[in-house]
């Protein structure tokens, strides 16, 4: 996994606005797993983590990265086409840090959990077609969340909305965009930023 210095640092008081609003949520999450949705502190890009036994996986759009566990308790990847390993620490149920083992001197990179956990069941995960779909969805977002600053708010939740689709069933879709979309209506966006991913206000 490569995290985008553009990413890192990016409007750090509106990423803290949607981890206090989601707060509750986060919490609800069982704190025996790490699968959810988690966002750059600081910034706006976001992954998805799936817990599959001693395989921690990151799910990216159209990038699926499996991290093998340590004897320390973190995970692992050796990604062959940067001939780099990246890490990730579990620090608690709601926060991760990715990192680089060969270069302990670079200040890891701390993410917090946004949302809700991907689907586990296979049934119920987004078709192909969707997933293409909503993963360049999510990607176009996150553009406009670097390039607009001052709607960073509102790009960053499509964002997070459309990875949601991306990976998970449309009825649990449906909720985390119900979910943002009170969030921003909080922050008294009027109506939908993003109509293909958060339709129906």
């Amino acid at each position: 996994m490569t995290l985008s210095t553009p990413w890192r640092g990016l409007a750090a008081t509106a990423t803290a606005l949607l981890c206090m609003l989601l707060a509750p949520l986060a919490n609800a999450q069982a704190t025996g797993s790490a699968t959810g949705t988690y966002m750059v502190e600081g910034g706006s890009y976001m992954i998805e983590l799936r817990q599959d036994g001693d395989t921690l996986v990151v799910v990216e759009p159209n990038k699926e990265s499996p991290y093998a566990r340590q004897g320390d308790g973190s995970y692992t990847f050796y990604n062959p086409n940067t001939e780099t390993n990246y890490g990730i620490r579990i620090i608690d149920a709601n926060t991760i840090e990715a990192f680089k083992p060969e270069h302990p001197e670079s200040e890891p990179t701390r993410l917090v959990r946004i949302g809700g956990s991907v689907a586990s069941d296979d049934s119920a995960l987004a078709s192909s077609a969707d997933e293409d779909r909503y993963g360049a969805m999510a990607e176009h977002y996150q553009q406009l969340a670097q390039d607009d600053p001052a709607n960073i708010q509102a790009w960053t939740a499509c964002s997070a909305v459309a990875l949601k689709r991306s990976m998970s069933n449309p009825a649990e879709a449906d909720a985390y965009a119900t979910q943002m979309a009170g969030m921003l209506r909080q922050m008294d966006v009027a109506t939908s930023p993003c109509p293909d991913a958060m339709p129906g206000w």
